[in-house]
């Protein structure tokens, strides 16, 4: 889930979650082509501190690539679960 700030109306947010979901897709045609596709992911990684995390996420591709790496994912935690802080 992803966590959009709460003063952003209604149309704000869903244009921004639009938005992402568009530049995912586009990222992960690039990654198939290029690497194999998505391998997986695995936390290796993470610090919380009361409502904010970071979790350490090492992504792996099927095939040797750029796009492998391990990312830092900022996480807030909202009315009892946990969101992709943007």
């Amino acid at each position: 889930m992803l966590y959009v700030d709460e003063n952003a109306g209604d149309e704000a947010q869903a244009a921004i979650k639009g938005k992402i979901e568009q530049l995912v897709g586009a990222q992960t045609k690039k990654a198939e082509k290029a690497c194999g596709g998505f391998d997986g992911a695995e936390a290796v990684g993470s610090e919380v501190k009361d409502t904010e995390a970071t979790v350490k996420v090492k992504v792996s591709m099927k095939k040797a690539c750029p796009f492998a790496k391990t990312e830092n994912i900022k996480l807030v935690k909202v009315k009892d679960e946990w969101k992709v802080n943007l």
